[in-house]
């Protein structure tokens, strides 16, 4: 009998969660890139839409790949077929890939996130240190990074007052401490980047063909914060050894170019995977909005109050701020932007109003007259 009913519920799971399995075919200058390309395109015909031509992601196009294979489980599960290098620098993949069968919903989200946090403004912070000499060069790699993605950054030397600074350098292994993350907060970084990193030589080897190579090893520590609670959004903590050619670097300048190349081919990727997995996981839970509705009385307030929590759907955590001169007051959390919160408003037909400011995160509006059903 439990024999049976497990093979019931194991049916019945396959039948409501059941993905769309498709196969396709993707090119690239490398392996890696093919793959991708394929999983791209198998997400694509799944969907039967190009979703990731969209001027929505132009300015994010390096986290696009992020997206699909790490972030949002756009694709649950994929078998190479067959893989091919076709010319010197062309790569073909084949594969067969089991896509989410929401991913259409999923992808509606994204956009969602996209469009409200827009061009998010981060602030990195570092302390690197190579054999116990500071250098900067983890940082300038992952910056020049970021920049090509089109984030927008906070330099916090121009943000910090210097003495502070001064008092946090001095404790180098404290990850940060809560005035800077209030200084950053006011200086309008959405998230702040926290790097410990040191490296230090291992030894010198010699490779094929008497070649000698620098070993540097590297322990790379990064917190991520939301400064305005500060509260830790993420944490990794990952290990690289990485064998530099003596013939290329001088030993004093081969702990920096190491660093600089595990940041660009290996950890800004992780970086930044756990960047938009935050802000996905903060629009899919709401993003805080501020609502100011003006020239209604108390006793419209608390109906309109009730339309708001008529919709858990679009709003949750509703609270009311003040009520004054006509004026209501409330902070929500709304899962489309403040843009499209007016026109859902509207849809709703339950009253009418007059927009009279809309900014990114708040929407103030004259309430003019409920409507009659």
């Amino acid at each position: 009998m439990k024999k049976i009913l497990c093979i019931l519920f194991t049916l019945l799971g396959s039948f409501l969660w059941a993905d769309i399995r498709v196969e396709s075919v993707g090119w690239g200058k490398t392996l890696s890139e093919a793959r991708g390309d394929a999983l791209r395109q198998a997400v694509e015909k799944a969907v039967g839409v190009k979703i990731f031509s969209q001027t929505v992601v132009r300015d994010f196009v390096a986290l696009r790949d992020i997206l699909i294979s790490k972030s949002f489980g756009f694709v649950t599960s994929y078998e190479v077929m067959e893989k091919e290098k076709l010319e010197k620098d062309v790569w073909q993949v084949r594969l067969r890939a089991n896509v989410s069968k929401d991913v259409r919903e999923k992808w509606d989200r994204v956009e969602v996130v996209l469009e409200q946090k827009g061009h998010p403004r981060i602030m990195l912070f570092t302390q690197e240190y190579i054999d116990g000499k500071k250098v900067f060069a983890g940082e300038y790699a992952l910056l020049k990074k970021w920049k090509n993605i089109g984030m927008r950054l906070v330099d916090y030397q121009a943000s910090f007052d210097q003495e502070l600074l001064k008092k946090h350098e001095e404790n180098k292994d404290k990850m940060v401490s809560s005035q800077l993350l209030k200084s950053a907060a006011k200086k309008g970084a959405s998230l702040v980047v926290v790097g410990n990193w040191r490296g230090c030589f291992h030894s010198e080897v010699e490779g094929p063909g008497g070649i000698s190579f620098f070993v540097y090893t590297y322990h790379l520590q990064t917190k991520i914060y939301r400064p305005d609670s500060q509260q830790v959004v993420s944490a990794t903590s990952q290990t690289y050894r990485i064998n530099l050619p003596a013939a290329l670097h001088s030993k004093n300048l081969a702990g920096e170019s190491g660093l600089s190349k595990v940041i660009e081919k290996e950890y800004a990727e992780k970086i930044s995977s756990d960047l938009l997995q935050f802000w996905v996981q903060d629009i899919q839970e709401g993003t805080r909005i501020d609502i100011g509705i003006q020239n209604i009385d108390y006793e419209e307030s608390e109906l309109i109050l009730e339309i708001f929590r008529q919709q858990p759907e679009i709003f949750s955590d509703i609270t009311v701020d003040s009520y004054e001169n006509e004026e209501l007051k409330i902070s929500l959390k709304s899962k489309v932007s403040s843009t499209n919160l007016a026109s859902r408003l509207l849809e709703t037909k339950n009253f009418s109003f007059q927009v009279i400011q809309l900014k990114k995160n708040t929407l103030t509006i004259k309430f003019l007259a409920f409507l009659r059903k």
